[in-house]
């Protein structure tokens, strides 16, 4: 689990972003906190995927709860 801190993509580690671009599997926790709007704009499912050169799996409750 690597968070994305207050900032978005701008807080993310260059650690963390090359662990993230390793994995088979990214999914954006959108259960308990939501993709943040800061000073420096807002940061998108998009804008992560461009980022870290992967795509993302956005999980819901449903997928946290449901399909454990």
């Amino acid at each position: 689990m690597i968070g994305l801190g207050l900032g978005g993509i701008q807080d993310i580690s260059i650690s963390s972003a090359n662990v993230i671009r390793k994995c088979q599997h990214v999914i954006l926790d959108y259960y308990t906190s939501l993709l943040p709007d800061t000073m420096y704009g807002s940061c998108s499912k998009q804008d992560l995927e461009s980022f870290l050169e992967t795509k993302i799996i956005i999980g819901y409750r449903e997928n946290f709860e449901n399909e454990s």
